[in-house]
């Protein structure tokens, strides 16, 4: 009998840009209230949303002193995520790359370092929820990337062995979990991710439309 085989995406920035957008509102909303807004640090944080090295929302609720707690301001800024999202189509390659590992016969999985409550209403109104045989979540291990728990959670999920999964990827942070759960992975930049360093990634490409998954797995 064959072994299992997965592809296994990251979802923000990866599946849908919502790196992008977030960024500039956070970089629009400190612009406004005439405040440094640390690119670096921030930079750091991607793919990782328990990191505590830097939280916009908490350096505003604390420097405009208006009543709004950081959580109350991350709800507001979620909110503008989502409507300015609202109408955005997956990332170009997504949809070719899923439709492709279907026809080899390869599994398909999300695992992102977000919760299940954001990544899940995006993924339908893209209408590829149900193109994923899982969908591995921080809820899932309470632990996010560049922790291995969410991709080792996969392939436990899809009994599959790390030999013969791929994580697609677009973080430093995402491309270390994978490494750590001992999975090979292919790096796909974004504008906001793209001086990023990819130590131990096997190709980095411009856009998913150029992988050829025929290269990493046969049939």
């Amino acid at each position: 009998m064959s072994e299992n085989r997965v592809v296994i995406f990251d979802f923000d920035g990866l599946i849908l840009d919502t790196e992008t957008v977030e960024l500039n509102l956070w970089r629009k909303i400190f612009s406004e209230h005439d405040i440094l807004f640390d690119l670096e640090s921030y930079l750091k944080t991607i793919g990782s949303i328990t990191s505590k090295t830097y939280e916009p929302s908490k350096i505003l609720a604390e420097v405009v002193k208006n009543g709004e707690t950081p959580s109350d301001i991350y709800r507001k800024v979620e909110k503008q995520i989502i409507d300015q999202l609202d109408g955005e189509k997956p990332l170009p390659g997504v949809l070719k790359t899923i439709q492709t590992a279907k026809s080899m016969g390869i599994k398909t999985a999300v695992g992102s370092s977000s919760t299940l409550d954001w990544v899940k209403p995006h993924l339908v109104r893209l209408g590829i929820w149900n193109q994923f045989d899982t969908v591995v979540t921080f809820e899932d291990v309470n632990e996010c990337k560049p922790s291995p728990k969410i991709f080792l959670k996969v392939l436990e999920r899809l009994d599959v062995q790390p030999h013969n999964a791929i994580v697609l990827e677009d973080s430093e942070n995402g491309v270390l979990a994978a490494r750590r759960a001992g999975i090979p992975v292919i790096v796909i930049p974004n504008e906001v991710t793209k001086n990023q360093v990819f130590t131990g990634a096997i190709l980095k490409l411009s856009t998913l439309e150029d992988l050829d998954l025929k290269e990493f797995f046969s049939y």
